[in-house]
């Protein structure tokens, strides 16, 4: 016989999925204590958190006509219908919580809001309240006190570690976001005893060695695109202990992802040989892109794209340790790349990291959505009339006005595979050729070099076909790395694409960057090494007024023309990611910034690319297959319809 389950069993079941052992329920208190803007929290646990958990905040506090509702079910001050969940921010949002722990402990909340003269009381038990708010003196903020957890589910009670190990699951919590909200202060008590106090740092290095006494060997890096973000924070010394800490945010959200979890270590070991100690990971994505509501304890999301931002995370953390490696052996010995040919542009007697140095094995950098095109008519310099085709190059919305209308191809007839190097056959071009060389996979440059195009799947990826098998292949990717070696082979001997109306750097930038002083730092940087880039690049900056401008760029390969949207991140790029000290290290950077700029986001610049593949001149670095850039395909109906 099927019956209706009794609405307080109903409670107790759904308070099971929610709640699962004490540090649960600090995890929800401190969330909001967040929610409410506190700059201070205090944690009391006694016995484990199974006789006491109190969390006193010094936040905005609840409003008296809302003690009612705390601990009502599905009662939410975050959200009013269903879709606001795609633009979620804050923590809480089902009214779940509270309401949960009120059907497994007894809980008390004494909350006064800046504008109230007194606090009040109200003890709640099975999500209803107890008594009525009773007026008494209390701190602007809220102080929540949970007792006798789990004292009617006496099973839980038994599947629960003892109070020691319950403690440090808490406490490993509590870390975890006083690390990521290192603004906010913490205090940690045991019984009655402080055991933690985290007082408000300035940065994030700061807390991680309060919270966890690493304050050497901390490696941080960020990472921004236009719909998603990453901060990363590592140990980047080999460490023998087997203890390994691992904080991931999403949005500000404490999560667990274990895929992310196993690349992220995977790629630590393949240049380290040992698992990281410590790596802390805060991912800030645009938030109709993640769905926060797929687990009763939000601790698990789900990320649209989630793989492009897993390949674009291992592999800059992958640069960053291979970058270290080589300052530590540099340390000891003298590296053939830091000969120095160049000694008006480059010193040899030091080095200035650079922000994010560039490794010689990497996948391509990550790609942004296209944005709406903008058709631009390609003019011949040499009888001055419009060709008949149309060329379409990408631009923002906001940026039509500023970008050109047109460009012009001076004629040069430079073939980018005409002649050789610059005469001063530079010693950090041969060493960059010659490591081409050496990371050459044979078979795969052998495979796209007879690859037939079968179809332009997206702007990713593309379909190819080969001795009788299908291939889907990474244009951006392979692109890129075309670019990489022509620029390389063409080095200080490309032709010139002239922008009839040139672009102020300035406005570029500010497409980018929100400071003004960085945009005049930026674009003084990028002028002041001009010559640099209108000698062996062919970008041409000139001085107008008191602003900039981007007047040419190289040619790489006749008849492609770039998108531009990538053309502000390029131009932050050069001011922020290029060692202009040292000579291999900023000819790698730039040669890689400019591949990037140029990768393929339209059918016809990947035909173009495919015609310089078919030549054989191609080099295919070995990760194209083991990063899974070239992929050969059993089943096709689902891309061929």
């Amino acid at each position: 016989m099927i019956i209706c389950l009794d609405p307080s069993v109903i409670s107790r079941i759904a308070a099971g999925e929610i709640v699962h052992c004490p540090a649960n329920v600090v995890k929800e208190l401190i969330e909001n204590s967040l929610d409410a803007s506190a700059h201070h929290i205090q944690i009391t646990v006694s016995n484990g958190g199974l006789d006491l958990v109190r969390i006193t905040d010094d936040g905005t506090g609840i409003q008296l006509e809302d003690m009612s509702l705390v601990c009502q079910k599905h009662a939410t001050s975050k959200l009013q219908k269903f879709d606001d969940l795609g633009s979620i921010t804050t923590f809480g949002f089902r009214g779940e919580a509270l309401s949960s722990i009120s059907h497994i402990a007894d809980v008390s909340i004494i909350s006064k809001t800046e504008d109230s003269p007194c606090g009040f009381k109200v003890i709640y038990k099975n999500g209803t309240m107890v008594n009525r708010p009773i007026s008494c003196a209390a701190n602007t903020g809220t102080v929540i006190t949970i007792q006798r957890m789990f004292e009617n589910e006496p099973m839980v009670r038994k599947r629960l570690k003892s109070s020691n190990e319950e403690y440090k699951r808490t406490l490993e919590i509590i870390k975890k976001y006083a690390v990521h909200n290192y603004k906010i202060a913490y205090t940690i008590r045991k019984n009655t005893t402080i055991e933690h106090s985290y007082s408000e740092t300035s940065t994030i290095k700061e807390r991680i060695g309060q919270v966890y006494g690493l304050s050497k060997h901390l490696t941080s890096t960020q990472y921004k695109e236009s719909k998603w973000s990453f901060d990363l924070t590592f140990i980047d010394q080999q460490d023998v202990s087997t203890q390994s800490t691992f904080i991931l945010f999403v949005n500000n959200r404490l999560v667990d992802n274990q895929r992310m979890k196993k690349e992220i270590y995977q790629a630590y070991k393949e240049l380290t040989e040992k698992k990281p100690h410590f790596i802390y990971l805060s991912l800030n994505i645009y938030p109709p892109h993640v769905d926060v509501n797929i687990h009763p304890t939000k601790n698990k999301v789900r990320i649209l794209n989630e793989d492009t931002m897993v390949d674009t995370i291992t592999r800059i953390l992958k640069d960053l340790l291979q970058c270290n490696k080589d300052k530590k052996r540099k340390s000891t010995s003298k590296c053939p790349h830091e000969q120095t040919t160049l000694d008006s542009y480059f010193q040899s007697n030091h080095r200035i990291p650079t922000k994010d140095d560039i490794s010689k094995e990497r996948p391509a950098s990550s790609w942004k959505p296209k944005s709406p095109c903008v058709p631009l008519k390609c003019v011949n310099k040499k009888n001055n009339t419009p060709e008949s085709k149309q060329t379409m190059a990408v631009v923002p919305d906001d940026t039509s006005t500023q970008i050109s209308d047109s460009y012009s191809n001076r004629s040069d007839e430079c073939s980018p595979f005409n002649g050789g190097m610059v005469e001063d056959d530079l010693q950090s071009i041969f060493i960059m050729e010659k490591e081409v060389l050496t990371n050459e996979d044979k078979s795969i440059s052998k495979l796209l070099s007879g690859l037939h195009d079968i179809g332009y799947i997206d702007d990713v990826l593309a379909l190819g076909l080969y001795h009788n098998c299908y291939y889907l292949v990474h244009q951006c990717v392979i692109s890129e790395e075309l670019f990489y070696q022509m620029i390389i082979r063409s080095f200080g001997r490309m032709g010139t694409l002239h922008l009839e109306t040139s672009l102020s750097i300035h406005s570029c930038l500010e497409l980018v960057v929100d400071n003004l002083n960085d945009i005049r730092q930026y674009k003084t940087v990028i002028y002041q090494y001009s010559d640099i880039l209108k000698t062996y690049f062919s970008i041409v900056i000139t001085k107008k007024n008191d602003d900039y401008h981007l007047c040419q760029l190289p040619i790489i390969i006749n008849d492609y023309i770039p998108s531009l949207n990538n053309l502000p991140v390029f131009l932050l790029n050069l001011a922020t990611k290029v060692n202009w000290t040292q000579e291999i290290e900023c000819f790698d950077a730039i040669i890689r910034e400019i591949s990037y700029l140029y990768h393929c986001s339209t059918n016809l610049q990947w035909s173009l690319v495919l015609n310089q593949l078919h030549r054989g001149i191609f080099k295919a670095p070995k990760y194209l297959s083991r990063h899974g850039h070239i992929v050969q395909v059993d089943v096709i109906n689902e891309y061929m319809e």
